[in-house]
C-alpha cells in the first residue's frame, strides 16, 4: 500500500494523471495525459448565481415568500484543486471543472487568459496565476487501473476524475506573507 497523499506516476501499475505537451495555436499549451504527476489535492471552489426579481406592475408583496426580491443558489463544489508537478520539475496547480456549469466558466476563465495573452503581445504580467496550457480529460480517465490507482492515493474521500473535464494548468505561486 501506499500513504494516502503520496504521488503517483504514469510509468507504475499504480499510475494516476501525467499531462504531455503539445503545441497550441494560441501560445498556451494543450496537455494530455502523460507529463505532469498530480500530487495532492489543495481545495475546492463553488460559485453561486444571485437573481435579482421584478415583478409585473413592480408591486411586490414583501410578507409573502413566494415573491423574493433576490435569490441566491448555491453550486456546491465545481472545481477541484490540486497541487501537480510538470516534467521538468517546477510546481503547477490545476484546476478541474466539474459539470457543465463550471466548464463553461472555465472555458470562460480560458478565453480571458488568451484575450489577454493576444493583447499583451505574449505572456501578460499578471498579479494573478500564470495559466500555463489547459486540457481535456480523455478515455483514460474511465479505466478500472486508474480509478484503483487514484483510490489508493487520494482514498474515497476524493472521487476519481471523469473523462472529458476541462483542466487549467497554472504555475504554482507560494502563499506570501506581509510583515
Amino acid at each position: 500500500g501506499r500513504a494516502s497523499g503520496a504521488p503517483m506516476h504514469l510509468h507504475t501499475a499504480t499510475a494516476l494523471l501525467y499531462l504531455a505537451f503539445l503545441s497550441g495555436g494560441d501560445g498556451l499549451r494543450v496537455f494530455r495525459p502523460s507529463s505532469i504527476t498530480i500530487r495532492r489535492q489543495v481545495g475546492q471552489l463553488g460559485f453561486a448565481t444571485e437573481t435579482e426579481w421584478q415583478y409585473a406592475g413592480g408591486k411586490r408583496n414583501p410578507l409573502d415568500p413566494s415573491q423574493p426580491s433576490r435569490t441566491v443558489e448555491a453550486s456546491g463544489a465545481s472545481v477541484r484543486l490540486f497541487e501537480a508537478r510538470l516534467a521538468d520539475g517546477s510546481r503547477s496547480l490545476l484546476k478541474e471543472f466539474l459539470g457543465a456549469e463550471a466548464r463553461a466558466i472555465g472555458e470562460r476563465e480560458l478565453a480571458v487568459y488568451r484575450h489577454l495573452e493576444e493583447a499583451a503581445g505574449g505572456a501578460p504580467d499578471l498579479s494573478v496565476g500564470t495559466l500555463c496550457g489547459h486540457m481535456i480529460s480523455d478515455e483514460a480517465f474511465e479505466t478500472r487501473g486508474f480509478r484503483e490507482a487514484w483510490e489508493a492515493s487520494f482514498g474515497l474521500a476524493v472521487p476519481p476524475p471523469a473523462a472529458g473535464r476541462l483542466w487549467l494548468i497554472f504555475r504554482w505561486v507560494p502563499l506570501r506573507t506581509i510583515g
